[in-house]
């Protein structure tokens, strides 16, 4: 007679922080199925989408600790009016959210705290709807944004305020239209990245917007970075806004092959010391392709094989020197 063994088999059963009802997932990752506040650090992912009635008046996921990794999934978050998708709050270094949506609301992904830099990577995720800001991030120690859709919102599309410290960051592959403010608004980039990104259809509430504004306030050493390959234009609902725009407080920075044309004002405004302008298209604009310098400053700035013809208002320039402290150029095409 045959002698049957019998195992016993455990499980076991990993409960979450409070604020988090979840089973530990394969390969460590943690689900989550509605409203959430994560306070370990850990790799967790959505598992199904949370819709408006799951979510009523609250933030829909609250990051609350240090190296945590959300994995949308390819769900989709969808907060009430004048709510939130993601928030981040302190500690918040070495946090990246990716490959999902949010959908409405006030913001998709805020980081709103000043005191502690932020270390935050998005990637892959798809911001609409919201009636104040894309993604906002106050006080960025370093900051990535690569290979999101930001569309249809009534403020700007990525904010990154700082304004005391400098911070460090790469804005890649981005795709951000249908804007009523400035499409990425960065203060205090310091030897950064704007590469690869799609902007159109900006400044549509907001008079005066761009499509890319780097900027840096009293901080005198931002700048040094890169801003290559960007396609930008306003039109057609923005009609009176700048498509690049490098602040006097901003310097040292090199401006090439990105396309500038179809906005409604400016093409480039190039304002701040050291800036190297190369290779950039800047044409059919309604104003002057390419704005260099300041009344006060923006010295030493230098204009190679640019392009800037067909720009379009009444005594508007394909390159206008607003002063003329040892700028240099040579091989420019305008007319």
């Amino acid at each position: 007679m045959k002698k049957v063994k019998v195992f016993a088999v455990m499980f076991s059963v990993v409960f979450a922080p409070v604020g988090v009802r979840a089973l530990q997932a394969d390969e460590g990752r943690i689900p989550i199925f509605g409203p959430t506040t994560i306070t370990l650090p850990g790799h967790y992912i959505l598992t199904r989408d949370i819709p408006d009635p799951a979510a009523p008046g609250i933030t829909v996921i609250t990051i609350a600790s240090d190296n945590v990794t959300l994995d949308l999934n390819g769900r989709t978050i969808s907060p009430v009016a004048g709510f939130t998708g993601i928030q981040i709050n302190v500690p918040r270094k070495g946090v990246t959210i990716r490959n999902g949506r949010i959908v409405g609301g006030a913001t998709g992904i805020i980081s709103p705290s000043a005191a502690d830099p932020a270390s935050i990577r998005i990637e892959s995720v798809e911001v609409a709807g919201q009636s104040i800001f894309g993604i906002f991030i106050n006080n960025g120690g370093y900051v990535e944004v690569i290979d999101c859709y930001l569309h249809d919102l009534g403020g700007h599309g990525i904010q990154v305020l700082n304004s005391g410290t400098t911070f460090g960051g790469r804005f890649v592959g981005n795709t951000v239209e249908r804007i009523d403010n400035d499409g990425f608004r960065l203060s205090g980039l310091l030897d950064g990245q704007i590469g690869g990104n799609i902007i159109k259809d900006f400044g549509i509430a907001a008079g005066g917007s761009a499509g890319i504004n780097l900027f840096a306030g009293v901080m005198a050493n931002a700048g040094g970075n890169l801003i290559a390959e960007n396609t930008v234009s306003s039109l057609p609902l923005g009609t009176d806004d700048v498509g690049i725009v490098i602040a006097g407080s901003s310097a040292n920075n090199l401006l090439i092959q990105n396309v500038a044309s179809r906005n409604g004002g400016r093409g480039i405004r190039a304002l701040a010391d050291g800036t190297r302008l190369e290779r950039n298209v800047a044409n059919q604009n309604g104003s002057h392709g390419i704005e260099v310098g300041l009344a006060a400053s923006g010295a030493f700035i230098h204009l190679e094989e640019n392009q800037a013809q067909r720009n379009l208002a009444a005594g508007a320039c394909g390159i206008f020197f607003v002063n003329g402290n040892s700028h240099t150029y040579r091989n420019n095409n305008t007319r």
